[in-house]
C-alpha cells in the first residue's frame, strides 16, 4: 500500500535517529572497545522522546492494537480490575493501573512504555554500534513488530541490555535484567540458563553450519517436534508460572502452525542468517566478547528454520533473532572499514533499505497506513 503521509512518517523518523545518533568523533574500531552507555547523552533523549512520539500517540497501528487499547479501556478506564482478575504481568499491570486512575488514554500508557523500552536500548547496545543497530532495528521489521508485541519488546529491550552482563560476567545485574524484563512479559524468564554457558567453547564454526543446513530439512517435520512441545506443556504446564501462561496456547491457533507467505523477503531473510553464520568465525576472531552475540542468534535462526510458521514458538524465538541487528551491525561496521570488502557492508545497508521501504508497503505488522490520534 503506498501512502505517502505514512513513508513521510517512517522514513523521516528513521533519518532523523540516524542523525540525532551519529557522533562522527567517535569512530572507535570495535575490536579495541566494547563499551556501553552509562549515561544517556541529548541527543538520544531527543532520540527517544522522538520515537516515543510516533510509537506512543499512533492511532489503529500495530496488529494488536485495538485489543491493547480495548484491555486498558476496560480494565483501568471503567473497572479498577485487580491484578488477579486479568491476564497481564504485574509491571504491565501498574504502569496501566496508573495511568487508568489518572484517567489518561491509552496512548500515554504507549507513550510511556515507549520511553522505557528505547531508553534501555539504548543502553543495551555497544556505543558505537548504536546508529547502525537502531537502522537494522527499523530495516529488518522489528521496530514495526514493536507496535505489535509492545510487551515483549519491553521485555527483550531488558534482555538486550542483559547481555552486556554475559560478557562483564555479573549474574546479578544480569538477573535483574531479566527480572525487570519478566514484569511486562514473563517468557523472558526462559533465557536465564543461557547466563552460564561458555560461549567460548561451545562456539563451533563447522557445527553451527552444519546445525543451520540439517534445520532446513527438520522444517519438514516441524508437526511432530510440535506435538513433542503440546505434551511437555500438557505434562508441566500448571507446575510453573511461565508454562501455565503459555500452556493455554495448545489448543488456540497461537501454538498451531499458521500461515506464512514464503516470498522473497522470506528466503532472503534465511540466505542472509546463513551468511551471517559463514561471517562470524573471522569476526569473533577480531574479539572474543562478541562470540555471545553470535551464538545466541545461531541459535535463534536455526530454531527459526524449524518453526516458521509456529505462532508461539517465534515468539520465543525473537530473543534470538533480535541478536540479528547486533550481528549485522558488527559485520557493516567492520566490513566498511576494510576497503577491498567495503562492497558487503554496502549490500547489506542497501538490501535492508529496500526492505524498510518494502515492509511499510505491505504494511508489515500493521504498521500502515500510519494515522496520529484524533
Amino acid at each position: 500500500m503506498i501512502d505517502l503521509f505514512t513513508y513521510i512518517v517512517y522514513c523521516s523518523l528513521l533519518i532523523t535517529s540516524l542523525i540525532l545518533l551519529t557522533n562522527a568523533n567517535k569512530k572507535v574500531p570495535y575490536q579495541y572497545s566494547l563499551t556501553f552507555q552509562t549515561k544517556i547523552n541529548f541527543n538520544q533523549w531527543l532520540f527517544i522522546l522522538l520515537i516515543s512520539i510516533v510509537v506512543g500517540f499512533r492511532y489503529e497501528v500495530g496488529v494488536d492494537w485495538f485489543a491493547y487499547k480495548a484491555d486498558y479501556d476496560y480494565f483501568h478506564l471503567r473497572t479498577s480490575t485487580k491484578f488477579l482478575n486479568q491476564y497481564y504481568e504485574y509491571g504491565y499491570y501498574l504502569m496501566s493501573s496508573i495511568f487508568g486512575r489518572l484517567q489518561l488514554g491509552s496512548e500515554w500508557l504507549f507513550f510511556t512504555i515507549s520511553l522505557l523500552t528505547w531508553g534501555v536500548i539504548v543502553k543495551g547496545i555497544p556505543k558505537f554500534l548504536l546508529p547502525l543497530a537502531i537502522f537494522y532495528i527499523f530495516a529488518d521489521e522489528y521496530f514495526f513488530w514493536s507496535m505489535n508485541g509492545v510487551r515483549q519488546f519491553v521485555a527483550i529491550a531488558f534482555w538486550l541490555l542483559s547481555i552486556k552482563y554475559i560478557i562483564d560476567k555479573k549474574l546479578l545485574k544480569f538477573v535483574i535484567c531479566i527480572v525487570l524484563g519478566s514484569l511486562f512479559h514473563q517468557s523472558v524468564l526462559l533465557v536465564i540458563p543461557f547466563y552460564f554457558l561458555n560461549y567460548n567453547k561451545i562456539y563451533n564454526y563447522k557445527l553451527f553450519v552444519g546445525l543451520f543446513i540439517v534445520s532446513l530439512f527438520l522444517g519438514s517435520f516441524k508437526d511432530e517436534l510440535l506435538g513433542g512441545v503440546i505434551n511437555l506443556l500438557n505434562q508441566y504446564g500448571g507446575s510453573s508460572t511461565i508454562t501455565d501462561r503459555y500452556s493455554r496456547y495448545n489448543e488456540s491457533v497461537h501454538m498451531s502452525s499458521v500461515e506464512t507467505v514464503l516470498g522473497a523477503g522470506f528466503y532472503s531473510k534465511t540466505a542472509i542468517n546463513f551468511i551471517i553464520i559463514l561471517l562470524s568465525n573471522s569476526m569473533i576472531k577480531l574479539n572474543r566478547k562478541i562470540t555471545p552475540y553470535f551464538v545466541l542468534f545461531s541459535i535463534g535462526a536455526i530454531l527459526f528454520n524449524i518453526f516458521y510458521d509456529v505462532q508461539l514458538i517465534g515468539r520465543l524465538s525473537h530473543y534470538f533473532l533480535i541478536l540479528r541487528v547486533i550481528v549485522l551491525a558488527l559485520i557493516t561496521y567492520q566490513f566498511w572499514f576494510t576497503n577491498k570488502y567495503r562492497w558487503v557492508s554496502i549490500s547489506f545497508t542497501t538490501f535492508y533499505t529496500i526492505l524498510f521501504i518494502w515492509g511499510i508497503y505491505k504494511s508489515s505488522n500493521n504498521c500502515s497506513p500510519y494515522s496520529f490520534i484524533p
